[in-house]
């Protein structure tokens, strides 16, 4: 479960890598994340192969939940250095295989049906890109589908006989057991129609109208290849590219809900419009740092001691302005104290 021992291992042996992917046009890297090796291998063989040019799909197991917290979280530690490395992914957790056998089959046997399932749709893409056919489909056309890097991806192969053989292949083909993901989303799509020569219009027309279903502005490539073995059979491997699954990614944590704003205050002033009062939001004085708290301190400090002197000169003005009065009444008594004769006197 060292994920840095298995990368440096796979480091040390970079240069073998290289010359594995040198002139390959396509590479797959298939590979169990959450241990040691899978989880700190996976990413260099990608940047080897993406180094060589070689268009990569990269196909990924996650852990099984009772292998705990810890592999799934270094299997997702993984997938996020090697998504940007590689075309296309696709993406198979180990829990998806109790959707698929009974409970009760052996442990072995069933990861034996889990690999089965994997080399078969593996194998559709393949036979279709190599098998010559009615309608082929070539090195060109996966290109065109595989273009970009860390695109989610969706592989699919099914078969079905009887005289409704397109439709039920064409409900098992989007229902892979496999994936926690569907193709929604995918803007790129190829599938391919293997069958016998009795092959009928309606049966392409029926497999094709479904798939063109999903998303018809997606760029669709169709390839048939009539076989001589399959009587009364016919397969059909979906291989989609721009999937908008999420299981890719570790669950996220529950947003908390922000608090709506208030609206600023609309103040109504005589013979003017309206003037909108807004009040500066304050942080909490725990996300305040001490040179900002200090400052402000300092502040409402000086704002007090600002008011306090307003107060004392208003209440020295006010004491010197009573005492004038007070003068001012004194004096006009001293007036009416003078005798009459001396009043006159002083006027003349």
């Amino acid at each position: 479960m060292d994920a840095n021992l298995g990368e440096l291992a796979a480091r040390s042996e970079k240069d073998r890598m290289k010359k594995l992917f040198e002139g390959q046009d396509i590479s797959i890297i298939i590979a169990s994340l959450g241990g040691g090796t899978g989880s700190g291998a996976a990413p260099v063989f990608a940047e080897a192969a993406r180094e060589a040019k070689s268009l990569v799909l990269g196909i990924f197991t996650l852990p099984f939940e009772f292998e705990g917290k810890k592999r799934k979280e270094i299997a997702h530690l993984s997938l996020e250095k090697i998504r940007p490395l590689v075309n296309a992914y696709t993406i198979i957790p180990n829990e998806r295989i109790f959707k698929t056998i009974e409970k009760t089959i052996p442990f072995p046997q069933a990861l034996s049906v889990l690999n089965r399932k994997l080399a078969d749709s593996l194998g559709g893409l393949i036979d279709a890109l190599h098998s010559p056919g009615l309608i082929n489909i070539d090195f060109a056309d996966v290109r065109s589908i595989l273009e970009g890097r860390g695109r989610l991806a969706y592989a699919s192969a099914v078969a079905a006989s009887g005289p409704d053989r397109a439709k039920g292949a064409l409900n098992a083909l989007f229902a892979n057991s496999l994936h926690e993901y569907g193709v929604d989303g995918a803007d790129r799509i190829l599938f391919h129609l293997s069958a016998d020569k009795n092959l009928k219009m309606q049966e392409v027309a029926d497999v094709a109208g479904g798939i063109f279903s999903l998303n018809p502005k997606a760029r669709i490539i169709l390839g048939i290849t009539l076989r001589p073995e399959f009587k009364d059979k016919l397969k059909v491997m979906l291989f989609a590219v721009g999937c908008a699954g999420q299981s890719n990614r570790e669950p996220e944590k529950k947003a908390t809900m922000a608090k709506p704003r208030k609206k600023p205050r609309t103040e109504l002033r005589s013979g003017a419009g309206p003037r909108i009062v807004q009040k500066k939001a304050r942080l909490p004085p725990r996300q305040e740092n001490k040179k900002v708290q200090a400052t402000r301190q300092k502040q409402q400090a000086a704002q007090k001691e600002e008011v306090l002197e307003r107060t004392r000169k208003n209440a020295l003005d006010l004491k010197q302005e009573l005492d004038g009065k007070l003068q001012e009444i004194q004096e006009e008594e001293k007036k009416w104290d003078i005798p009459a004769f001396l009043r006159v006197k002083i006027k003349r």
